[in-house]
């Protein structure tokens, strides 16, 4: 509960409405945030089209599980450009591609598996990985070299995979992950074809938990993200629109916020944060 009042204590509470309902959704959120993990929970973040989000949101719920976990949190950019998640981390030039190290790749210890990572602090190391090939992006081969055998050393692995394919790209990336958080636009036309695609990829061999993130880049969504989260089977988290995000400016707590809940829903196993709120509000 310590985590839950030093978060409230940063909000302003007028954005709760002094409701308990909504104090208890942060609650919730931080439970699911800070909770055990039996195994290293890996989450994909990967969108179809440029210019979603992926990039953020894989920096954003990294960093908030670093945070807010005991555990350490590593971040993997596999996205191959220059705005991914190890250059949003802070990671220096030098530092987007991490070299090759022996000590990670024969890991015995935490302090092999952390050996020549970026560390920006609060528990979380990135680790960029190198395409193949001269304007390639980096594939699931590079992953299991690089990232494969560290992952056991940490509690959460997200890994940022920028825009893939929905063929043989994205299958790649559904058979390397516990969840998949799959982001788009949250404009009708992108969020139903994002949805669809979530439907098929929870229902493959693989069978990994598929959460939906919509984000409001342009404030053009509307009622999109509310019309697709009443059809949808999967799980849809919403994060809207941020003016002053393309400049730099520090994001709005309302952005915060739905990061935190994202973050939470991706560290659920199975039941997701939106289904237990609601299984508890009709038990009160």
């Amino acid at each position: 509960m310590a985590g839950t009042s030093a978060l409230l204590g940063a909000l302003p509470l007028a954005l709760f409405g002094g409701t308990t309902a909504r104090v208890r959704d942060l609650g919730d959120w931080d439970r699911a945030i800070r909770g055990p993990v039996a195994t290293s929970r890996r989450v994909s973040f990967v969108q179809l089209r440029g210019g979603s989000g992926a990039s953020t949101a894989a920096t954003q719920v990294a960093a908030t599980l670093a945070s807010r976990r005991r555990g350490r949190v590593l971040g993997v950019d596999a996205s191959g450009g220059n705005r991914g998640l190890a250059q949003r981390s802070g990671a220096p030039a030098d530092a987007i591609v991490t070299p090759a190290s022996d000590r990670r790749r024969t890991a015995r210890s935490t302090a092999d598996a952390v050996d020549g990572l970026f560390r920006p602090g609060s528990g979380l190391g990135v680790l960029g990985l190198a395409a193949a090939e001269p304007g390639a992006v980096p594939g699931a081969n590079q992953w299991l070299l690089d990232a494969a055998p560290i992952v056991r050393f940490f509690d959460a692995v997200c890994t940022d995979w920028g825009v893939r394919g929905w063929k043989l790209d994205l299958a790649d990336v559904t058979a390397l992950s516990d969840t998949v958080c799959l982001v788009a636009r949250a404009d009708r036309r992108f969020a139903e074809e994002a949805l669809a695609l979530s439907q098929a990829i929870e229902d493959s061999a693989d069978h990994p938990r598929v959460v939906l993130a919509l984000v409001d880049v342009g404030d053009t969504a509307g009622l999109a993200p509310a019309t697709v989260t009443r059809t949808a089977a999967v799980c849809v988290s919403t994060i809207p629109f941020d003016r002053g995000h393309a400049t730099g400016a520090p994001l709005a707590t309302r952005t915060r916020l739905a990061y935190t809940r994202l973050a939470a829903e991706l560290m659920q196993p199975a039941v997701s944060v939106k289904q237990s709120m609601r299984a508890g509000r009709s038990d009160s």
